[in-house]
C-alpha cells in the first residue's frame, strides 16, 4: 500500500485539479449552449485526461533528469518527491511507467471513439504529442522556448474542445475560443517553473522563454498572461459567448496581482508555480460553477415561469 501512495505521489496528483476545472468548464460549456452533455462519455474522457497528465508529469521527470535539468537541491526536487532524483525509481522504471500510463490513457480515448466519437482519439493523440513532447527528444519544446506555447494548446484548445466535443458530439469555435483564459492561465504555472529555475536551467543548457528573457521580462510576461485570461473572460461575457455569471472570476484578479507583484519585489519564491496553480484552481473553479449557476437560475426561472401558466 505504501509503494503503491508512492507511486501515485510521484504523478503529482494535485497537478490534475487543472485538468479536471478545464473537463468541468468544458461540459458546462456544452451545456450553456444547449448542446447536452453524456456524462458516461465525459466522466470517460476525464478518467483519460487525468491518466495522460499523470503520465506527462513521469515522462517530463525522467527526460529532465536525463539531461541533467532536475537534480538535487534544484527546481521542484526542493517540495515535491521526484521518481529518480529520489530514488524511488530507476531511470528505466520511471520511463516505462510514465509510458504505461499514456498508452492506457489512448486505450480510454480509442474505447470513445468507437462509441460515437471518432474524433476523441485524434484529439488525444496530438494532446499526447504536445505533453510528451514537452521535454522528449527530438521535440523537446522546453528547450527550445515553446513550452508554453504548448501548454496553452495542450490544456486549452486541444482538452477543452476534446471534453466539450466528447459531451456533446459537436465541433464548435466558440469552445476554443472560452478555452484560451484557461490555456493561457495554466500556461503561467509553467512560466512560474521557468522563472524559478532561470539558473539552473541556464546551468544545464537549458533555453526556456525565461532564460532568453531574463528574469525581469519573465515576469513582466508573467503578469500579461494573467491580466491577458481576466481579459478575455470580460470580453467574451460582455459579447455573450460566456454568461455574465461569468465576470464572478474577476474576484480572483487582486490575488493574482498581488501574486505577481510579490515575485517581481522579492523574487520568484520555490514554490512559485504551486501558487500560481492555486490561482488556476481558483479562477478556473469560478468559470466553471459560474457557467453552471447561470444554468441552474435559468432553468429555475424557467420553471417557475411555467408554474404561473
Amino acid at each position: 500500500m505504501e509503494r503503491l501512495k508512492t507511486l501515485i505521489l510521484v504523478t503529482r496528483p494535485w497537478s490534475f485539479i487543472m485538468t479536471i476545472i478545464v473537463s468541468a468548464s468544458a461540459a458546462a460549456y456544452s451545456a450553456y449552449l444547449g448542446l447536452g452533455v453524456d456524462y458516461v462519455l465525459t466522466l470517460a474522457a476525464v478518467i483519460g485526461l487525468v491518466l495522460l497528465h499523470a503520465s506527462v508529469n513521469v515522462i517530463n521527470d525522467y527526460f529532465d533528469t536525463v539531461r541533467g535539468v532536475d537534480r538535487p537541491g534544484t527546481g521542484t526536487t526542493e517540495y515535491r518527491p521526484h521518481p529518480i532524483v529520489h530514488n524511488i525509481l530507476t531511470p528505466n522504471a520511471t520511463l516505462a511507467y510514465g509510458l504505461a500510463l499514456g498508452f492506457t490513457a489512448l486505450a480510454i480515448g480509442a474505447l470513445i471513439s468507437l462509441a460515437g466519437r471518432p474524433y476523441a482519439i485524434l484529439i488525444g493523440l496530438a494532446g499526447t504529442l504536445l505533453g510528451w513532447g514537452y521535454t522528449a527528444t527530438p521535440i523537446a519544446f522546453k528547450y527550445r522556448a515553446l513550452g508554453e506555447l504548448a501548454v496553452v494548446l495542450a490544456f486549452g484548445p486541444l482538452m477543452f474542445l476534446g471534453v466539450f466535443y466528447v459531451a456533446s458530439g459537436v465541433i464548435d469555435w466558440r469552445a476554443v475560443a472560452v478555452s484560451l483564459p484557461l490555456g493561457i492561465m495554466i500556461a503561467a504555472v509553467l512560466l512560474a517553473n521557468n522563472i524559478r529555475d532561470i539558473d539552473s536551467d541556464r546551468e544545464a543548457g537549458v533555453k526556456t522563454i525565461a532564460v532568453i528573457l531574463g528574469r525581469e521580462r519573465s515576469l513582466a510576461l508573467y503578469k500579461a498572461m494573467l491580466i491577458a485570461s481576466y481579459i478575455l473572460v470580460a470580453v467574451m461575457a460582455v459579447a455573450g459567448i460566456l454568461p455574465l455569471t461569468t465576470l464572478l472570476t474577476l474576484i480572483t484578479l487582486p490575488a493574482a496581482l498581488k501574486l505577481a507583484r510579490e515575485a517581481e519585489a522579492r523574487g520568484p519564491p520555490v514554490d512559485f508555480d504551486p501558487q500560481t496553480a492555486k490561482l488556476v484552481t481558483q479562477f478556473g473553479g469560478l468559470l466553471a460553477v459560474s457557467i453552471a449557476a447561470y444554468l441552474a437560475v435559468e432553468r429555475l426561472a424557467a420553471a417557475l415561469a411555467v408554474r404561473r401558466e
